[in-house]
């Protein structure tokens, strides 16, 4: 993942952290890779896939970056209405991103369903996302 990237992932999970909204849905349980054992609901986000979007003044790159949650017993509306509340977060990320600046976050596209019979719940949220590197300029 370039330096882009991960800046946007942190400030993308440490808000959902902070949320009032995903604590109550998960807990605080915000990973880029769950832990052995972890038990939903808990949220991971990732991956970032990252491609070149430079011009000769501006270092910049485009994101696709997913969040998904995962509920255990079948909730979809509660999924649903997770995936809502990290739009909500998604949509209000500032522009400082640690050597970096965020111009825009668009959603794309979500989903929610059952991944296998028994198994638990996943809902899917993607967004697409613009970074520059701070200051805009090539050196």
């Amino acid at each position: 993942m370039s330096g882009a990237g991960e800046a946007l992932a942190r400030a993308l999970v440490g808000a959902l952290q902070a949320d009032v909204a995903v604590q109550a849905a998960v807990g605080g349980a915000v990973y880029d890779t769950p832990p052995p054992g972890a038990v939903p609901p808990y949220m991971t986000v990732g991956p970032n896939v990252a491609t070149d979007a430079s011009s000769f003044s501006v270092e910049a790159r485009e994101h696709r970056l997913r969040v998904s949650v995962w509920e255990m017993p079948l909730r979809s509306a509660r999924c649903a209405g997770t995936l809502a509340a990290v739009e909500a977060v998604a949509a209000g990320l500032g522009p400082a991103l640690d050597g970096h600046r965020l111009e825009w976050v668009r959603f794309v596209r979500s989903v929610v369903g059952a991944e296998a019979p028994g198994g638990p719940m996943r809902g899917l949220i993607e967004f697409a996302a613009r970074t520059v590197v701070d200051g805009g300029a090539n050196g």
